[in-house]
């Protein structure tokens, strides 16, 4: 999982940086990481990995 996450970063970065002319799209980057991270956080707690459980916070 933590290897898919890194992945995930790293391209999402990459690709920012491909794409964008100016600078605006790769302030996204830290976001991506935030929410990336946080997703993790919350599979590790109580649920059972599902998706829906963890974006819907029950």
């Amino acid at each position: 999982m933590y290897m898919c996450l890194a992945m995930t970063i790293v391209f999402y970065s990459l690709w920012t940086i491909g794409i964008s002319k100016s600078n605006h799209l790769i302030l996204t980057v830290p976001f991506v990481i935030i929410i990336c991270m946080r997703y993790s956080m919350l599979i590790e707690q109580d649920s059972f990995g599902d998706p829906v459980d963890v974006v819907l916070f029950r």
